[in-house]
């Protein structure tokens, strides 16, 4: 493995140890953010919900479908939206951590619906916010 996708990984696991993600589901929706973030900024795809179990192995053993598909339809309804925008990434990612910062300032983002969607955003913009680092050093 590349020292940069090494220092990638890091990243990643560094994240999913805070406290927030020691709910499984919330780990869950960081890295379907993640995943649908890269489609979104290459190709303006959406996610199918099948990959989730090549994308994910370790993590969906612990959840059943019923879940799963649940939290890729969340996942679906906030892309197309974005997608839909059509706005340039950086304003995409700058209103994405506006969000992030208004949620994480209230009490109500304790709610479930809340911890997924803060989660999968935290995913989102952790995958744009590394792709604009790897095109700045090029």
């Amino acid at each position: 493995m590349s020292e940069k996708a090494e220092k990638y990984y890091a990243k990643i696991e560094e994240y999913l140890n805070r406290d927030f993600f020691k709910k499984t589901d919330r780990k869950i929706s960081f890295l379907i953010g993640k995943y649908y973030s890269s489609l979104a900024y290459k190709e303006k795809k959406e996610l199918k919900t099948t990959s989730l179990y090549t994308k994910l192995p370790v993590l969906t053993k612990r959840l059943d479908n019923e879940q799963i598909y649940k939290l890729a339809d969340k996942c679906n309804s906030v892309v197309k939206r974005l997608i839909s925008k059509n706005k340039s990434t950086s304003k995409t990612e700058a209103r994405l951590w506006e969000k992030l910062n208004d949620l994480l300032s209230k009490d109500e983002w304790e709610s479930s619906h809340y911890e997924l969607s803060l989660a999968f955003m935290m995913g989102f913009t952790f995958y744009v916010e590394s792709e604009e680092e790897n095109e700045s050093e090029e």
